[in-house]
């Protein structure tokens, strides 16, 4: 038992220190851009679906907050930088958690292929897992398949 604790240890510091390497390296890269830099990896990860390299470039991001007082954290920036990477990615799906009168309402533009991408399926199974009303804008053509 105490050797598979071990081995979980290590494997855990190993993981701390590739995202804190990470980010002493984007930070020495250009430490005003390092934080969005590191959004940018995560939203581009995010969006081909690797779970683990998200969470990877998320920690990085924070770990670039912690240590840079010089890196620049503008949230309408980072929103941009995302909007970016799944235009670049081909998503169709456009959905969004906006607040609204009771709670979040779910909101989601078809593009012309009627699909709802991985992403976007995932977070409406979680807002109704948690009885969020989800709205669905309708569009006169278009369905969700």
């Amino acid at each position: 038992m105490i050797v598979v604790i071990r081995r979980w240890l290590k494997h855990r510091c190993a993981i701390r220190r590739r995202w804190q390497a990470d980010a002493r390296r984007l930070v020495a890269a250009e430490e005003a851009n390092a934080y969005y830099e590191a959004q940018r990896r995560a939203a581009r990860a995010r969006v081909r679906g690797e779970t683990a390299e998200f969470y990877h470039w998320a920690k990085v991001a924070a770990e670039i907050a912690r240590i840079s007082p010089q890196a620049k954290m503008d949230i309408e920036m980072v929103t941009a930088i995302v909007a970016e990477e799944e235009r670049r990615s081909g998503c169709a799906c456009r959905l969004r958690a906006a607040p609204g009168k009771g709670g979040f309402a779910a909101a989601c533009r078809i593009g012309p292929a009627p699909h709802i991408c991985r992403v976007a399926r995932r977070a409406l199974a979680r807002l109704a897992l948690r009885g969020v009303p989800i709205l669905v804008p309708e569009i006169p053509g278009a369905g969700i398949g």
